[in-house]
C-alpha cells in the first residue's frame, strides 16, 4: 500500500499515515510561472493499492476546482505508472 498527500493536504496526510502505520510515499509537486502544475510519483507504484488524500476545499491558494484537476492528473499518473488501484 502507497500513501500520498498533496501539498493542499500535507498535514493531514502526515496524521493519516502516523495513525496507520505507514510512510507518505514522495512525490514531486511544482507549479510553473505560466500557471501550468507538474505532480509525480516519486517511487514506483506499479501493483501497488494506492490512496491519495487531498481536500477540495477552496482557499486562497488555489480553488476547489484546481485542487480536483490536480487530483485527478496525479490519480491518472499513478495510472500510467502501473497502480493497480
Amino acid at each position: 500500500m502507497l500513501l500520498f498527500a498533496l501539498a493542499a493536504s500535507r498535514e493531514f496526510g502526515a496524521a493519516v499515515a502516523a495513525a496507520l502505520g505507514v510512510p507518505l510515499a514522495p512525490l514531486e509537486e511544482r507549479s510553473f510561472e505560466d500557471g501550468e502544475h507538474k505532480v509525480r510519483p516519486l517511487v514506483d507504484p506499479e501493483g501497488s493499492d494506492v490512496y491519495v488524500v487531498q481536500s477540495l476545499h477552496g482557499d486562497a491558494g488555489a480553488s476547489g476546482d484546481e485542487k480536483l484537476l490536480r487530483l485527478l492528473m496525479f490519480i491518472a499518473a499513478l495510472r500510467d505508472h502501473g497502480a493497480r488501484r
